[in-house]
């Protein structure tokens, strides 16, 4: 790996939200070198201690938001991403 990617971001968790209970996700948050990421398309934003929650449109389906993920982070993805 080059000097630029040595401290990168090992690992995301990266999830489509529509109202559903986030209450298991606590148990990976806080964890070094794992960000979570939440695309929420519901009217009210997740609040998850440790994870980073961004406002989608309701349009689409969950490919939808793993697409706009990964165009929107192309160039600073994970080594491992799942969605």
């Amino acid at each position: 790996k080059c000097a630029a990617h040595a401290n990168s971001l090992k690992s995301e968790i990266v999830l489509a939200h529509h109202g559903e209970d986030l209450s298991w996700l606590s148990q990976y948050t806080g964890k070094d070198n794992l960000k979570v990421s939440i695309y929420s398309k519901g009217e009210e934003l997740p609040v998850v201690d440790g994870a980073s929650t961004m406002p989608l449109p309701n349009v689409g389906r969950e490919s939808h938001t793993f697409l706009h993920h990964i165009v929107q982070n192309y160039d600073e993805l994970a080594d491992w991403t799942l969605f």
